[in-house]
């Protein structure tokens, strides 16, 4: 194993932890050297609201890259509490390599200094969509109807939880106002965060809401959707389906070095020190070259980015 040593920047406080792991140890770094850092430093940056937790497990995946290829020594996570200071970080190319979902990945890519280049299969799932529900006596039947109705989502940063479900109400031809707005919306569609997926369906169920959305994946966790509720709800939509996550790498990285990088990765299933790195990246199952199928969901998520992030 190549002698590392590992910077773990705290974004959001500027907070440096020793990390244990084999034969490599924590440094501080000033924040603002992140940029100056050598080019044969691998660079693996995420937005993280639980640095300790996190750090780790960036750090043993970059490390798993950094062994495997000639032309990295050492590597440095980055960590950052807002999507918009990773973005930042992202167009000074401070960042080699992110995992995201689709929403928070079209953002960073619209800085111009990164590429979406592999999809994660994430806890065994290559893609997800979002699903509409409402309650089983509710009168809609179709997103046309939803004039007038109040949407819960999960967070503003969601890609299921917010972004799907959002574009295909607008694209519906609906317009969408924040429930807080004090707008007389009889047809727009009111809309509110709840947070957790649970807090969302039960929001839902309670009357609070006349729609809650969610992934496709938590509509089939008991533990999201317990059976009583199951029983009082019904699906109203499914959007499209998009990757389930997807991996950015720095557009400036010479194209040997990026395609390296993406082969230790692509392999990483196929070994068990690969698949150990994994389980705790994670839960990711594997990394695949973003093909036909998936560049197809790309266009249109895309194009759906480009018309409603700025409403």
């Amino acid at each position: 194993m190549k002698q590392a040593w590992c910077a773990v920047v705290i974004g959001f406080v500027a907070v440096f932890a020793a990390l244990p792991y084999t034969a490599a140890s924590a440094q501080s770094a000033p924040l603002d050297n992140v940029s100056q850092k050598s080019p044969r430093t691998l660079t693996v940056g995420r937005v993280s609201g639980n640095p300790r937790k996190h750090a780790a497990r960036l750090l043993a995946f970059g490390q798993h890259i950094v062994d495997n290829h000639d032309a990295f020594d050492d590597v440095e996570v980055v960590l950052k509490h807002q999507p918009e200071d990773m973005i930042a970080a992202a167009e000074r190319g401070d960042i080699d390599i992110i995992s995201e979902t689709v929403f928070a990945a079209l953002q960073i890519e619209a800085a111009g200094t990164m590429k979406m280049e592999m999809r994660e299969w994430k806890e065994n799932a290559r893609s997800y969509h979002s699903v509409l529900l409402v309650r089983k006596e509710s009168p809609f039947q179709k997103l046309e109807d939803l004039r007038g109705a109040r949407i819960a989502f999960e967070d503003p940063g969601s890609t299921s939880g917010f972004f799907l479900p959002y574009v295909e109400i607008m694209n519906a031809g609906l317009d969408m106002v924040p429930d807080a707005s004090g707008q007389d919306s009889s047809e727009q569609v009111r809309y509110l965060f709840g947070g957790a997926e649970i807090n969302v369906i039960a929001s839902l169920v309670g009357g609070r809401v006349d729609v809650a959305t969610i992934s496709n994946l938590d509509m089939d966790d008991d533990e999201v959707v317990t059976g009583r509720f199951r029983d009082e709800i019904r699906i109203l939509h499914e959007t499209r389906a998009v990757p389930r996550s997807v991996l950015l790498m720095r557009s400036s990285l010479p194209v040997p070095v990026r395609e390296r990088a993406k082969d230790i990765m692509r392999e990483m299933h196929l070994n068990e020190k690969g698949q150990s790195v994994l389980r705790k990246y994670f839960k990711v199952k594997q990394f695949e070259e973003l093909d036909a199928a998936a560049l197809g969901e790309f266009r249109w998520v895309r194009d759906a980015f480009n018309a409603h992030h700025s409403r």
